[in-house]
């Protein structure tokens, strides 16, 4: 299972996000920053509530509870179905079908 400190380190690394700036957007301390990303202490639920805005992530992400939609991996019978299921579709339901997934996948 994915660790607080771990999902928090990867949160900063991906938003470009220092600890010294997640500190001042949290008005949690540095040390404190920097004991949760190193593990040496557990936050409380309302310090993880305080970060998880910070970061714009959902509070069970932060925990490791809910997958990241980078880490899902398409695997080829789900690619056939979902193949299937869309060939019926007009052109203009595809594309919408299309803008939903890139919603819930979070891309472009």
């Amino acid at each position: 299972m994915v660790t607080f400190r771990t999902r928090l380190a990867e949160c900063l690394d991906k938003k470009q996000i220092t600890p010294a700036e997640l500190s001042r957007l949290t008005k949690l301390s540095k040390a404190t920053i920097s004991m949760y990303l190193s593990g040496k202490i557990e936050p409380k639920q309302s310090s993880i509530y305080t970060i998880a805005r910070a970061l714009n992530v959902s509070i069970e992400y932060l925990m490791g509870y809910e997958l990241n939609p980078e880490d899902i991996m398409v695997q080829p019978y789900y690619l056939d179905k979902l193949t299937f299921m869309l060939k019926d579709l007009t052109e203009r339901d595809r594309e919408k079908a299309y803008k939903i997934l890139c919603v819930v996948f979070d891309r472009q």
